[in-house]
């Protein structure tokens, strides 16, 4: 009974933020039991849902705000948020709140109180403000304040505050472990792309100025032997040049398309399906392969880091159709859901055992397989690479978003 009191809570949590009457209704009613104290009940009930598996597969702040909103239907306030101290003496962030910001500072007041005794405070005598201190290793980094109608309210309020306090410090502690995951690996991410910067420009002024020289000394070679040129020869002669002289200008125009592709401006500025786009339509130009796009649902709020690493995936997954598959045609595929963004690149090519590919592609220093894993894992996505002889291959990439969408639920907070 208990539990299922739990779940339907949550359920009414994860409906939206105007679930407060039926959040409650779970929490008290649902889980009444003969001759037991309905506060130690509902405590049960409370701590049950706060550790409801779904929250586990939420981002963090959308977590949070499930909770905030779950303490709130115990408690019976409208009016409950948490607070974070992002760093030692430092301000604190609102992270999660049941209603407008329209006494925010006096919840801020509070809740600095009580982050600095480690013990609960009030502040106001009335609707006063009740806040709890959230600890994670002994340590106060944040509060659960609640807004009570009467004093009367506050043992009732510091019980269940206390309860929730660790369950809400997990959510707390793996939302800053993901910020700090994502520091890390943005820093990661943009030593990579300075290199391929750097490769960029190189390539612009090297081998791309040697491209277009060879192809003007072509056009003057030609103009210089047409008069040396028996007449009955010189059509045969010219036609010969101008293809040598068409497969360099391609050539420049293939090397002008790597040099820009390799700008981190265009993968983290435009727009994601703009930039498959181009690369589907190289790859059509270069080669007889055919390239479908599919870009659908919500793709706003995705880091520098994580657009980036997608963009190189599809570069690097159709670099790789081209030069090993064999196939006649390659779909990509881009879903973006609030909790996450999924890219799919199919082809219809002969396929290969992925085992032994990579064991090869690392003994002979080919890592574009890897690189891709590699891009991907450090982000804390996943990879999976699906092949086999005669039957294609697949890439696929998912991708956690960072910070909840609107689709997702969430409000901007603490870890967005």
């Amino acid at each position: 009974m208990l539990d299922q009191a739990a779940r339907d809570a949550v359920t009414a949590a994860l409906a939206g933020p105007v679930a407060l009457a039926e959040i409650r209704g779970a929490l008290v009613d649902g889980p009444i039991v003969r001759g037991a104290d309905p506060q130690r009940v509902m405590g049960q009930v409370l701590d049950r849902a706060l550790a409801d598996v779904r929250l586990a597969e939420l981002p963090p702040a959308t977590a949070l705000q499930v909770q905030t909103l779950l303490v709130a239907g115990a408690v019976g306030s409208d009016d409950v948020s948490i607070w974070v101290a992002a760093e030692p003496d430092s301000g604190l962030t609102c992270a999660a709140r049941t209603a407008p910001e329209r006494s925010a500072r006096r919840a801020e007041t509070a809740a600095k109180l009580a982050v600095e005794s480690g013990v609960a405070s009030t502040v106001g005598s009335r609707s006063p403000f009740l806040a709890v201190p959230i600890s994670w290793l002994g340590l106060a980094h944040a509060a659960l304040v609640i807004r009570l109608a009467t004093a009367q309210q506050r043992d009732d309020g510091q019980r269940l505050g206390s309860s929730a306090g660790p369950r809400l410090a997990i959510v707390l502690e793996r939302g800053r472990l993901l910020e700090r995951s994502e520091q890390r690996e943005r820093a990661l991410v943009e030593a990579a792309e300075k290199r391929l910067v750097r490769t960029g420009y190189d390539l612009h002024d090297g081998p791309l100025q040697d491209v277009v020289g060879l192809a003007e000394e072509l056009r003057l070679l030609a103009a210089d032997l047409e008069p040396l040129v028996r007449r009955p020869s010189r059509a045969s002669v010219r036609q010969g040049l101008d293809s040598v002289r068409e497969q360099v200008c391609r050539l420049g125009d293939d090397l002008r398309d790597v040099a820009q592709s390799l700008e981190t401006s265009a993968a983290s500025r435009q727009p994601l399906e703009q930039l498959f786009g181009r690369a589907a339509a190289s790859l059509t130009r270069r080669t007889e392969i055919g390239c479908s796009l599919d870009v659908r649902g919500d793709l706003a709020g995705l880091t520098d880091s994580q657009r980036i690493t997608l963009y190189r995936v599809v570069q690097e997954a159709l670099a790789n159709v081209v030069e090993h598959s064999g196939a006649s045609s390659v779909a990509i595929r881009l879903a973006g859901t609030g909790r996450a963004v999924t890219l799919t690149i199919s082809d219809d090519g002969h396929g290969f055992d992925p085992s032994l590919r990579l064991d090869a592609a690392v003994g002979h220093g080919r890592l574009g397989l890897v690189g891709m894993s590699e891009r991907v894992r450090l982000l804390g996505g996943l990879f999976r690479l699906t092949s086999a002889p005669g039957r294609g291959t697949t890439v696929r990439v998912v991708l956690t978003r960072w910070a909840p969408t609107a689709e997702d639920g969430g409000s901007p907070g603490y870890f967005s």
